[in-house]
């Protein structure tokens, strides 16, 4: 790992603290402050992984051919930028486009960060290596909700937004420290042209996978902090993110590297299966010994399979085609992530937090034929598109 790849990843962890900070406290912040309904709420929490899709978008069509470090200078001046208005968004339309937005400027700055990292790595490290790099998204995963739940306790939103927008200003000033690039530069060929110019195909299989866990994983993201109060562990639900990371972070790097041994299905399934039993017992949540074991699975699977994913969508494409790649994965996640907090807004007022969970917890193990099929279909799939 060296000075470049750590620069990147510290603006990688500084861009995800932002955003668990507040996705972890918006929909909370929406109905408590704002009083709107849990479904808008939820709107609000999951519109800026929208915003994200948006972003991905225009960083994966650019990706090709151009220096990752000028879109992330952009995205990351835009990212402060935005997070300036949190404060002024006192309405429930003002908020959902600042989420929107601020949603655009995370999708750019994140895609082209992970373009340069995977361009550094060598391929055959690179299921281990991005491992690495993700860690610090793990740690922003326990640190940002765990002191965002602290500013929602003491009701201190004026605080929460100051401390997204010093953040976001560290993260601008490591973008400059970024070098040009231009040694990882490739030039544009025929094949290039010819190809999508905002899919990567051969990733469909897995960023199929990442879409449906993402959706489920955003339910628990999004109310886990009013599902703590419903059921009398509101103090200790905080802690669930702390938990979650230190499996994640424990076991992430060893993940990786059997990916680069083994093959992503063979340590892919295991994590779904960990993911699936993960859910089912937060549903059936009935202590904080209970919850923090749940946390464990959850971490096990949803944890690890964030990273895998990534390393299989790039493992196998030209580097050309790294930031196309990229861009295809978590798009897909967006889409699930984005929709999942409406979704499970929608869900509770008629299923209740702990059917909502066990639903989820059936909807991840139905992942595992999903993309059994589709990672065996993708010459089929390909042609159709």
């Amino acid at each position: 790992m060296n000075k470049e790849f750590l620069t990147v990843a510290f603006l990688n962890f500084f861009v995800y603290f932002v955003f668990y900070i507040l996705v972890s406290t918006i929909a909370p912040y929406a109905s408590f402050v704002l009083k709107e309904s849990t479904a808008i709420s939820g709107l609000a929490s999951g519109i800026f992984v929208i915003g994200i899709l948006f972003g991905r978008l225009y960083a994966g069509s650019k990706a090709i051919g151009t220096s990752p470090r000028k879109i992330v200078i952009y995205g990351a001046f835009l990212f402060f930028l935005l997070s300036i208005f949190y404060p002024f968004a006192n309405k429930a339309t003002s908020l959902i486009v600042v989420r929107f937005l601020h949603g655009v400027s995370f999708g750019i700055v994140h895609n082209a960060g992970g373009t340069i990292a995977a361009r550094i790595l060598p391929a055959s490290k690179r299921g281990e290596g991005i491992a690495y790099y993700t860690l610090g998204q793990i740690i922003a995963a326990a640190l940002g909700p765990f002191i965002g739940m602290e500013f929602l306790r003491k009701n201190n939103f004026g605080m929460l937004f100051s401390v997204a927008i010093i953040v976001s200003f560290f993260s601008l000033v490591l973008s400059f420290m970024i070098s040009d690039q231009k040694k990882y530069e490739v030039k544009n060929t025929k094949s290039d042209k010819d190809s999508s110019k905002y899919i990567e195909f051969t990733a469909i299989p897995v960023s199929s996978l990442i879409m449906i866990t993402g959706l489920s994983y955003s339910s628990v993201l999004a109310f886990i902090s009013m599902y703590g109060t419903s059921i009398k562990l509101d103090r200790i639900a905080g802690y669930f993110f702390i938990f979650y990371a230190i499996t994640v972070f424990t076991t992430r790097p060893i993940s990786g590297r059997l990916l680069d041994m083994w093959g992503a299905e063979k340590v892919l399934y295991p994590c779904i299966l960990f993911f699936s039993v993960g859910m089912f017992l937060l549903a059936d949540t009935r202590s904080g010994v209970s919850l923090v074991i749940s946390a464990v699975f959850i971490g096990l699977g949803y944890g690890n399979i964030l990273s895998l994913g990534q390393a299989e969508a790039v493992k196998k494409v030209s580097d050309k085609r790294i930031g196309l790649a990229i861009s295809t994965y978590y798009i897909f996640l967006d889409i699930g992530a984005g929709i999942g907090p409406y979704v499970a807004g929608a869900l509770i007022p008629y299923l209740g937090y702990r059917n909502l969970y066990l639903l989820m917890s059936l909807v991840v193990a139905l992942t595992v034929p999903i993309y059994w099929v589709l990672k065996r279909c993708i010459t089929q799939i390909r042609f159709v598109f």
